[in-house]
């Protein structure tokens, strides 16, 4: 709508029975008009007296910053799985100028309709429906962002996403902690495979957390007033083979990775790869169901849609800088 009220649909039609003019019509950009005798042409908005252009100028930028910020937002959405804030920031200030220029133009300081009668003939003077056609669309545009801003930015900044400061944790540390060897890895390879982060070798689902032990012995107690996000993902292909993930993230250096050779006891979470993945969800938003989830993973859980690979451990290590 926004292509079509800036381009496609007239602003104001001018009707003559004049000499000098038979019909014109002007948008945002240009006008075209027609004389009583000889051709029809076209003419910018440079020729145009009087406040108007300044504010059909005003009005055609920032609808198309608008829209273009609009468009890039709901790319990322469809190939990254997320939206970028500040995008979003630029998209509402473009908005709100085009708005108000867009009522400038059309109904403040554009060319009043009338009808008027002069000793050579009549001029009419109409308001089309280009100015409805563009408010139309930035509030249509308005609503789109707020649709994709629903789910937060969780991945892009998962820091900020707790409104309030989160009760206290309890973090328990083994005296003497065990080690505990994990098959983190489903493929044999040479040399020492690679270790992920947070991994969980046991996580029992209680009713007061999750108390998991990690790969390196140590022991975590994360309770279910603290999680504020889940964020599910496959792993690089190669010696990661595409296992899936769940990140568990609740106050900073308290995150706990659910990997596919953690051993889950406590509340029941059947089944294999992606199934067990939504079943892991499942339970937490049971114990916590204002839980944040981004986009991707919002769609493995309402959908069973695929899960997001990660494409190689520089993806991987950049995902895990941002867990907090």
């Amino acid at each position: 709508m926004i292509v079509a009220g800036v381009f496609l649909v007239d602003w104001f039609t001018f009707r003559a029975s004049i000499p000098e003019l038979k019909f014109a019509s002007i948008n945002l950009i240009s006008f075209h008009f027609c004389p009583q005798a000889g051709p029809c042409g076209d003419g910018s908005m440079s020729q145009v007296a009087g406040t108007y252009p300044t504010f059909a100028r005003a009005a055609f930028w920032s609808s198309m910053l608008f829209g273009g910020a609009i468009a890039v937002q709901l790319g990322l959405q469809q190939f990254a799985g997320a939206v970028h804030r500040r995008v979003t920031q630029v998209a509402g200030v473009a908005g709100v100028v085009a708005l108000l220029s867009t009522l400038g133009a059309a109904y403040l300081f554009g060319p009043d309709p009338m009808k008027a009668t002069t000793t050579v003939g009549t001029i009419t003077i109409a308001r089309h429906f280009g100015p409805l056609v563009l408010l139309a669309g930035i509030v249509a545009g308005f609503v789109a962002l707020w649709m994709l801003g629903e789910d937060g930015d969780l991945e892009a900044a998962p820091r900020k996403l707790p409104d309030v400061a989160p009760p206290p944790r309890v973090h328990v540390t083994s005296p003497e902690p065990a080690p505990i060897p994990v098959a983190e890895v489903p493929v044999e390879r040479d040399g020492e495979p690679p270790r992920l982060q947070h991994a969980a070798a046991t996580a029992e689902l209680s009713a007061a957390g999750i108390n998991a032990r990690l790969a390196n012995g140590s022991s975590r107690l994360v309770m279910w007033a603290d999680i504020v996000g889940i964020v599910a993902r496959k792993l690089p292909p190669g010696p990661f083979d595409g296992a899936e993930i769940v990140d568990v993230i609740s106050t900073p250096g308290a995150t706990v990775r659910i990997v596919s050779t953690t051993r889950l006891s406590g509340d029941p979470v059947v089944g294999d790869g992606l199934d067990r993945v939504r079943a892991l969800i499942a339970v937490i938003v049971t114990h916590r169901p204002d839980v944040k989830l981004d986009i991707a993973t919002r769609a493995v859980f309402d959908q069973g849609a695929p899960l997001r690979q990660l494409v190689d451990a520089a993806e991987l290590a950049s995902h895990d800088a941002r867990l907090p």
